[in-house]
């Protein structure tokens, strides 16, 4: 029997040119759940591009005239599945602290939930596909749907990008809140800490901000470009949950109030954060997360008031040590934080508050240890010969340089455990040795550049209209992208 492959495609397309690719070296039976906007839509629709059995258009089946939820097919799909809703719900980006149009009530919160579910269970029921082929999650439906999938024992293909290496990809069965399994050698290698922070440093693991800021600078140019076009476009706020409350008068209003206040956020933080590293100083390294990001919302739902991690991290250090919180350079696009939130960091005695530019290497060799949330650089710190504390489970949580925070009480034991310890570099190396092993080369960034540039003006504008041309045209230019990341997949599926 051939291969039943379900794909979830959202604005990001790049699933959309897999699908084909994969159809041109392998037999399979593929079906799609779009996660897409209206005028998008239209070509999806009747697209001739790739063949799905079927589609669905997940926004279709959720109704704005909420209806009362039904608690108890709730209640039952919780136990039946051991997915807690809440928990996906909490931290959504479009239901609570992040929307700045909409203020959900519980009732409209847990009436989409039960129309998800029930959309969900009734695609996989019909389908029942052997493979998942989707993105790590970033919303809660794109994370019920993969947990559903996981408690289904449904393989679940998520691309992620190497941890060590960001031009090249791992397709795994787990998101990034499951810890990699590598093979350890038990040898000892001999290698010095310079030559694995030189090998390190070779990967360029830092020119994704680069990368990320030349991005954004683009974007600038296309403004008034997306403005045009989203002024003549239907809006999707009576068809998309997500874009409820979003009035154009009210999403232009709120786009100024926010350009407007990035300048005075970014002003105060010129002005009051540090710039230069003391390197007389005894340090612990703190790096702040984006708000909006798998990193805290999925990865880490229990931490995400980011402020109180830094005052729980400062009061729990032994005397003598400073703690340098340094804000991400990628903020900006999100027009930074809110002063208060500064002013707060700021406020605690042992703590110094740093400017995104100064460059984390520099850091990394002058501290004592980094304490993160889930993200990289806990794993990067290790390079250079640094221990490191996480507060949830993480891809590379399982190395033993590296302490997870179970209970906030023993976090002072577990700093000072961390500050005496060593790298354990043999391990260290098996784990880089491994990821190197299973990763292939796949610049993932790009590609969802490339996309927002041909698709969505600079990704400023995602509701535009597609063309057949521009789909085949930007097909052929990627090809041998995709035909590589095709021949990945078919290896997965095939073992």
């Amino acid at each position: 029997m051939k291969d039943k492959i379900l794909f979830w495609i959202d604005g990001n397309f790049y699933n959309f040119f897999l699908s084909e690719y994969i159809h041109k070296n392998h037999d399979y039976e593929s079906f799609a759940i779009f996660d897409i906007t209206n005028n998008p839509k239209k070509y999806f629709k009747n697209q001739t591009f790739t063949n799905f059995s079927k589609t669905w258009f997940f926004h279709d089946y959720l109704q704005k005239s909420l209806k009362k939820p039904n608690i108890s097919y709730l209640q039952n799909f919780e136990k039946k599945y051991n997915i807690n809703l809440n928990l996906q719900t909490i931290n959504e980006r479009s239901f609570n602290e992040f929307n700045k149009f909409y203020d959900f009530t519980q009732n409209e919160i847990l009436s989409i939930l039960e129309q998800e579910c029930k959309l969900f269970e009734s695609i996989l029921d019909e389908v029942e596909p052997n493979f998942l082929i989707m993105h790590l999650p970033f919303f809660q439906h794109d994370n019920i749907l993969f947990k559903l999938c996981k408690s289904r024992r449904i393989k679940c293909l998520l691309l992620r990008t190497s941890r060590i290496n960001s031009s090249k990809c791992l397709i795994l069965e787990d998101d990034e809140t499951k810890e990699l399994q590598f093979p350890k050698s038990n040898q000892n290698n001999s290698i010095s800490l310079e030559s694995v922070k030189e090998k390190f440093q070779k990967l360029k693991r830092f020119n994704i901000v680069k990368k990320s800021n030349d991005f954004k600078n683009k974007k600038k140019m296309n403004k008034l470009s997306a403005l045009s076009k989203y002024l003549l476009t239907k809006n999707n706020s009576d068809t998309h949950f997500t874009y409820f409350g979003r009035t154009k008068s009210r999403v232009i209003s709120k786009s100024l109030e926010m350009s407007l206040k990035a300048k005075f956020r970014k002003s105060f933080l010129d002005k009051n954060s540090i710039h230069d590293i003391n390197n007389k100083e005894k340090f612990v390294y703190f790096p702040l997360h984006q708000d909006e990001e798998h990193a805290t919302l999925i990865g880490s739902p229990f931490h995400t008031n980011q402020l109180e991690v830094i005052k729980n991290i400062a009061q729990s250090l032994p005397v003598g040590y400073l703690l340098y919180v340094k804000e991400s350079p990628v903020s900006g696009a999100r027009d930074w934080r809110e002063i208060s939130d500064y002013k707060k960091i700021l406020s605690f005695p042992n703590v110094k508050l740093i400017h995104p530019s100064v460059d984390p290497n520099q850091i990394y060799e002058n501290c004592s240890l980094v304490i993160a949330i889930s993200g990289t650089s806990s794993l990067e710190s290790l390079f250079y010969g640094k221990p490191s504390i996480v507060f949830s489970q993480t891809s590379f949580s399982g190395l033993s340089s590296i302490k997870k925070v179970d209970n906030l009480i023993n976090l002072p034991q577990l700093i000072t455990e961390s500050l005496n310890s060593n790298i354990d570099f043999n391990e260290l190396l098996d784990y880089y040795t491994y990821v190197e092993k299973i990763s292939f080369e796949f610049n993932l960034q790009k590609i969802w550049d490339d996309i927002a540039i041909t698709f969505s003006n600079n990704g400023l504008f995602i509701d535009t209209e597609i063309s057949s041309e521009k789909i085949q045209q930007f097909s052929k230019s990627h090809e041998s992208e995709f035909s590589i990341l095709a021949n990945e997949y078919i290896k997965k599926i095939k073992n």
